[in-house]
């Protein structure tokens, strides 16, 4: 037996008897949750676009996860999705369950859409989601428990309500065997939901995501059942919808459940922050976070206590009584027990206004007109500062240096210098210098320097420099270097520079260097140099150097050099792919995904070689990058050998796999190269110049080098069977087929050693070739 085939042999014997302790045993949890959240704003052509679902999608999951028990790696958030990704979502938690099913005692499924939705189905956009279909899908989720609610039109449909009594609650009790399902719906079979601008939310999700943060807890255990959720969200959505246009909302329920109790949905006793609002206090209760969003709105009665989970950060907090008016400021730190105390509170003056019948014909005051007409053309000379009181209907110019309107735009505003305008615009605002809307601008908006709008935006809003909108915005924003938008935003966003959005996103965001968002985002975002995105991303994210998704991306990611991205459901298309968690396919020459395939690798094989790889990527493709050559004190000397492929990996079971490869190996002439150096120099071959026009002996003999050279590749494919003791432990045996092909690639096979050809036809000839080693 010779020296190498003792190597072998003693390297295969090592990993043959290699053993290892088992791991402890963990005890399983008494519970396991898991949620799917739906969000679709879009109901087709002939349906109003809606313009917050999916902020309650986002509001509800994070409700859930920080007092719900559903931890981010077990809930999937879909925005704006077609049928087959719901369809897909609902197979991956599926999965998951299954694979998890040793680890808790009882699995618990939410499944929450909100969007619109016919009598049979939910409106996906172009597409629907019969409710059959939905029916058997959420049947097919092996959990013990399924809740599911819905906030859309009809959908009591899916619902049949069914009478109920409240028991003993089971959410610790691990004891108790509990199946079965509970169905919510925003209303009923007939009736339309609704969502409001006001409190930016559908009423039945607002009132949901307060009850669950302890508004609901009526028996004051510092839980949330589902039966107390349900009266809580009935008695607030009916409330606050039966004097609407549309009309009142009843939601819906059908709850059967195996088991003694009714099923907790929350625990306050695990949120971040906890505001206690005493028994004395009483009226109408509106907390908003510091960008105006309403967080919580109660009806509070005296006599009762009150205890809401809230996320650490500043509030404002009003409270409305029959008489007054008051307000406070306060501010929640982690792991905080506040107890809301009332000498901080101060009253405030109530705004004006005018009840829609109650006094008489007689008794009304008539309207002061005096200072609200404007002639339709207006033009100041010198420079100076123009005011109406009120609104500025038609057309007005200005050829001094500012204009300004208190009120309302109608038509025309233009300046040569600055326009300004603190209520709402209705046409065209365009100044040389600079234009700001205090409230709604419905139209055009141009400046040379900054245009900037304080309430939503419906239009274009242009700027040669800067482009800033707070408020909600639906167009196109322009401009030469920056484009802000701190609202939900709908369109295009276009800057020569620099984009940045801070809410949801949907539409184009394109610029000359950098796209940053900080909401969800559903599109096409593109950038000369960076992306990134730090919430959720569905669609296509495309830089020449690098893009970054810092939450769950679903859709491409495309760069010219490196992408990053947290979990990734699509594909990573660049020369440097890193991601978290990635279930579909990471393409470049170098990937690092952290629960994927991220492998270096050490082999001995039957052609006498030592080699070193790197496999990284998915289980649906991963790349491979080896480098090799003769086993011994003299690695390497004689030639080496050098790889990349591409593979897929498929899994037999917890701890074996089955790797299954596309190579291309090339070997180099180390030796030949080297005996040229000795022959005429290291001086003569480092000098040598193909562009001079003189063919040195050094020349010739490097070009005869590289033509031999070329002649070397050889196509392989190969087979691996994986063991693995943990995540980056564990051994292999691989079998490969190196392919020599007639007039191609002989002079491969005359450097090192291979196995006996098998020949194919009179060209092609197949080299097998064993293997074994550890993988990290």
């Amino acid at each position: 037996m010779t020296i190498r085939s003792n190597a072998i042999a003693a390297f295969t014997l090592a990993i043959a008897t290699f053993t290892l302790a088992a791991a402890p045993v963990e005890a399983p949890r008494s519970i396991e949750r898991y949620a799917l959240y739906v969000a679709s704003n879009d109901g087709g052509p002939e349906r109003e676009r809606l313009r917050y679902a999916r902020t309650d999608a986002r509001r509800l999951a994070a409700t859930m996860a920080e007092i719900g028990g559903i931890e981010a790696a077990n809930s999937v958030l879909l925005l704006d999705p077609s049928k087959a990704e719901i369809d897909r979502a609902f197979s991956e938690i599926s999965a998951k369950i299954r694979k998890n099913s040793g680890s808790a005692k009882r699995s618990e499924f939410l499944f929450y859409y909100s969007g619109h939705s016919s009598e049979n189905a939910l409106l996906l956009g172009t597409q629907s989601y019969q409710y059959g279909d939905l029916k058997r899908s959420l049947n097919d989720v092996p959990s013990d428990v399924h809740v599911v609610m819905l906030d859309s039109c009809y959908s009591g449909n899916f619902v049949r309500a069914k009478g109920g009594s409240r028991q003993k609650s089971f959410l610790m009790d691990d004891s108790t065997v509990v199946q079965g399902h509970a169905y919510l719906s925003s209303s009923s079979a007939r009736e339309e939901s609704q969502e409001s601008d006001e409190i930016q939310a559908s009423y039945f999700t607002q009132a949901c995501i307060v009850g669950l943060r302890g508004a609901a807890d009526t028996s004051g255990d510092g839980k949330v059942s589902l039966n107390e959720l349900y009266h809580y969200a009935f008695n607030e959505t009916l409330s606050n919808t039966e004097s609407s246009a549309v009309g009142p909302q009843h939601p819906s329920y059908d709850i059967t459940l195996v088991g003694s109790g009714d099923l907790v949905l929350t625990d306050l006793s695990s949120a971040e922050s906890v505001l206690l609002i005493p028994s004395s206090f009483s009226g109408n209760f509106f907390i908003r976070n510091p960008d105006g969003l309403l967080v919580s709105e109660i009806n509070k009665i005296a006599g009762t206590e009150v205890a809401l989970a809230l996320p650490a950060g500043s509030y404002t907090i009003a409270i409305v009584t029959a008489t007054t008016t008051s307000q406070s400021a306060i501010e929640l730190s982690k792991g905080q027990r506040m107890t809301l105390d009332g000498g901080n509170f101060s009253v405030i003056q109530r705004t004006a206004g005018r009840s829609r019948g109650g006094a008489s014909e007689d008794d009304r005051e008539e309207p002061d007109t005096a200072e609200e007409t404007w002639a339709p053309f207006s033009i100041s000379l010198m420079p100076g500062i123009s005011y109406p009181a009120k609104t500025a209907e038609n057309v007005r110019f200005s050829l001094g240096l500012f204009m300004a309107d208190d009120i309302n735009v109608q038509s025309v505003q233009a300046s040569s210098f600055l326009g300004e305008a603190s209520g709402n615009v209705y046409g065209t605002q365009v100044a040389g210098f600079m234009t700001k809307v205090g409230g709604h601008l419905s139209g055009v908006q141009a400046a040379g320097f900054f245009a900037g709008a304080d309430g939503p935006v419906n239009g274009i809003q242009a700027s040669g420099f800067i482009a800033k909108a707070s408020g909600d915005f639906s167009g196109i924003q322009a401009s030469g270097f920056l484009c802000v938008s701190t609202g939900s935003f709908q369109g295009a966003q276009l800057a020569g520079f620099l984009n940045t959005a801070k809410s949801d996103f949907v539409g184009i965001q394109a610029s000359g260097f950098m796209n940053s968002v900080d909401g969800p985002f559903t599109g096409f975002q593109a950038a000369s140099f960076l992306n990134v995105s730090h919430a959720d991303f569905q669609g296509l994210q495309a830089a020449s150097f690098l893009n970054v998704s810092q939450k769950n991306f679903r859709g491409l990611q495309a760069s010219g050099f490196l992408n990053v991205a947290n979990k990734v459901s699509g594909v990573q298309l660049g020369i440097v792919n890193v991601a978290w968690e990635n279930d579909g396919y990471a393409v470049g020459l170098l990937n690092f995904i952290v629960k994927g395939i991220m492998s270096p690798t050490v082999a001995v094989d039957s052609n006498g070689n030592l080699s070193f790889q790197y496999q990284g990527g998915t289980d649906a493709l991963f790349t491979t990058f080896s480098l090799a050559g003769e086993l011994g004190s003299d690695w390497g000397d004689d030639y080496s050998v050098w790889g990349f492929g591409l593979g897929t990996r498929r899994k037999a079971s917890e701890r074996l796999s089955f790797d299954f490869e596309i190579l291309y190996l090339n070997i180099v002439d180390v030796a030949g190269l080297r005996a040229i150096k000795d022959t005429y120099g290291e001086e003569a071959v480092a000098n040598v110049d193909y562009d001079d026009g003189e063919d040195t002996p050094a020349e010739i003999a490097l070009k005869d080098w590289g033509k031999d050279n070329q002649k070397c590749g050889m196509p392989t494919v190969r087979a691996t069977a994986n063991w693995h003791f943990f995540k980056h432990l564990g051994v292999f045996a691989s079998f490969a087929l190196e392919t020599e092909i007639s007039g191609f690639n002989e002079r491969a096979f005359e450097l090192g050693s291979h196995g006996s050809g098998l020949d194919v036809g009179s060209a092609v000839s197949f080299h097998p070739v064993w293997s074994a080693g550890i993988r990290f």
